[in-house]
């Protein structure tokens, strides 16, 4: 699980969006917990190291690619434009 970059600069410089990396990624359990349903959930952490590559750009991380309103709303719409090709037939 290689953890996702999004850098501003890197993206006007090179369109790139979204994209894989990251070093010395550790995934651990840290020793905290909390009680939920009287059970003890274990918590993790996650360590890594990036470098980035230009001056006073700003970076964002996330496990996941993320999936903005605007990309919601474009496939709704396009589900609405076509209701009869996304119909279900339930016998």
């Amino acid at each position: 699980m290689i953890v996702l970059v999004y850098s501003e600069a890197l993206e006007e410089k090179t369109s790139m969006g979204w994209h894989r990396s990251c070093r010395n990624i550790q995934y651990y359990r840290n020793g905290i917990f909390r009680i939920y349903n009287e059970r003890k959930k274990l918590f993790s952490s996650l360590v890594f190291s990036y470098n980035s590559k230009y001056d006073n750009d700003i970076v964002f991380f996330s496990n996941l690619i993320p999936y903005t309103y605007t990309e919601l709303m474009k496939e709704l719409n396009v589900f609405d434009k076509d209701e009869k090709k996304y119909e279900y037939n339930f016998i």
